[in-house]
């Protein structure tokens, strides 16, 4: 991964891409988004998100990601974030 992390998501796309979202570094949550293109092996970022340690992702039918809960460093969340992720272009939209 670019940025090192832990209690982070990590989801499977149907276009064979890896995204890994949220978690923390020592003393932080992230906001960030990478994904693992497995034809070229390497990591990319993605973009960001909402702070999230501890969190559920679910990769719904239409297309988006819903973030759900989690921890974002200083509070426990009770909020879902959505996020659509183009799998023809390979970026996530907010």
């Amino acid at each position: 991964m670019v940025k090192t992390r832990t209690n982070h998501t990590s989801i499977l796309l149907p276009n064979g891409k890896i995204l890994v979202m949220g978690g923390e570094k020592p003393s932080f949550a992230a906001g960030t988004v990478e994904g693992f293109d497995v034809d070229f092996s390497i990591w990319q970022s993605q973009g960001s998100m909402q702070k999230r340690v501890a969190h559920t992702t679910v990769l719904m039918s239409d297309g988006y990601l819903m973030n759900i809960g989690g921890f974002d460093g200083m509070d426990y969340l009770d909020s879902t974030e959505k996020i659509y992720f183009d799998f023809e272009r390979s970026e996530e939209h907010t």
